[in-house]
């Protein structure tokens, strides 16, 4: 994962002053589509160009043990081959997947939630057609601190 967002930014500065931050219960990765920029993505509500409509809500992930500085990154858990998917993607086709978000909600209602940390897609900005199911291989999903 590329960037933390501002609300995570401000988060842990907060408790720089002793203030308390409870984590989220669950992690949830949702989908941006190719009308975002990072400007937008660095806001405090960059779910406006948010893709809904697959089937479900956003998808709950389970990362990892966290490994020591100058380690492997932490990593999703899951089989080998294992894959995030957002079946039957909605109407129009041809629409771009560029960004994918980790929120602390589900996304139900549509929107709902803080985005902790965001990051392009690998590879490049991702093209489906109506009633695809778009994947997001687990181990492609790497939060690392520098």
């Amino acid at each position: 994962m590329a960037n933390i967002s501002k609300y995570l930014e401000d988060k842990w500065l907060d408790m720089l002053k002793g203030a308390a931050y409870n984590a989220p219960a669950a992690v949830y990765v949702g989908l941006i589509d190719n009308t975002a920029d990072e400007a937008e993505m660095e806001g405090d509500t960059p779910k406006v160009s948010e893709i809904t409509g697959y089937t479900g809500f956003r998808k709950a992930i389970t990362f990892g043990a966290i490994s020591k500085a100058g380690t492997d990154p932490s990593e999703m858990d899951g089989p080998p081959g294992a894959a995030i998917e957002f079946a039957s993607m909605p109407a129009p086709a041809g629409r771009t997947v560029k960004y994918f978000i980790l929120v602390d909600e589900d996304g139900n209602p549509a929107w709902a939630g803080n985005v902790l940390g965001w990051s392009e897609i690998t590879g490049g900005p991702k093209v489906w057609n109506t009633g695809d199911t778009f994947r997001i291989p687990i181990d492609n999903i790497t939060v690392k601190l520098d």
